[in-house]
């Protein structure tokens, strides 16, 4: 759970969808049709590279124990 709160900002509302906490900026960098509606879909503080990068390494890392991967 803790992977998704640092890559989604969930419960925003009553039928409102969760927002991607990444940079708005990179995506419209990246893509050169981004509408202007779809930065209602990012959360206006985004997590860390560093932040997500840790949640990612901890969640693999539980999977592995709990399906006795190594």
């Amino acid at each position: 759970m803790e992977l998704m709160d640092t890559c989604f900002s969930t419960f925003q509302g009553h039928g409102i969808d969760a927002k991607l906490k990444t940079p708005l900026w990179e995506h419209k960098n990246a893509h050169d049709n981004c509408e202007n509606e779809w930065d209602n879909c990012f959360y206006e503080t985004p997590s860390e590279e560093d932040e997500i990068s840790a949640k990612y390494i901890a969640f693999q890392q539980q999977i592995s124990a709990e399906l006795y991967v190594d």
